[in-house]
């Protein structure tokens, strides 16, 4: 996560999660697929200035254009790229000035009582592999609107993602 002002920019160290979810596609030409999905991914942020850890959950509906290369029969190399939209369900924070306990992150659209944002819009772009159904994918992806429930051009926060998302095929659209 990137935070920054007028007076700071903030940015922080990667904190690993969960990434995994289901997929259908359909074929568009001889290697090129449209998929489209759900998608539960752990995003947050290790703030070592501050001593803080933030854990949030969202479930992400990517859109998808994929290019697949057949290895062999059950076998296939994929690279996609595409927008996503992710909801923000929930979050946590931990550190230092919560004398390490955990809080919940406030998430909704008014600056006095919240802190985050509902909704995430975003681009992604990945490589990966796919057998049969399952696919394991490195991913990137990056927050394209301003996460502050703030909503002031004064503090911007975005989500940037490296992933490795697990997923399973719901079609069988080889």
């Amino acid at each position: 996560m990137k935070m920054k002002d007028d007076y700071f920019e903030l940015s922080s160290s990667a904190l690993t999660g969960l990434n995994i979810g289901f997929f259908g596609e359909i074929n568009l030409s001889n290697a090129l697929y449209f998929q489209t999905g759900l998608q539960y991914a752990r995003k947050g942020t290790n703030f070592k200035l501050w001593s803080v850890r933030q854990k949030l959950n969202y479930l992400d509906f990517p859109l998808n254009l994929v290019f697949k290369y057949n290895i062999t029969d059950d076998v296939k190399l994929c690279i996609n790229a595409g927008p996503y939209l992710g909801l923000a369900v929930s979050g946590k924070s931990q550190g230092v000035f919560l004398d390490y306990g955990e809080e919940p992150i406030d998430i909704g659209t008014n600056p006095k009582t919240d802190w985050l944002k509902p909704l995430e819009f975003g681009l992604s772009i990945g490589a990966g592999a796919e057998y049969k159904s399952f696919a394991l994918r490195f991913q990137y992806s990056n927050s394209l609107n301003n996460l502050s429930a703030d909503n002031s051009e004064d503090f911007v926060m975005k989500n940037k993602v490296f992933s490795i998302n697990a997923s399973y095929r719901l079609n069988n659209n080889n």
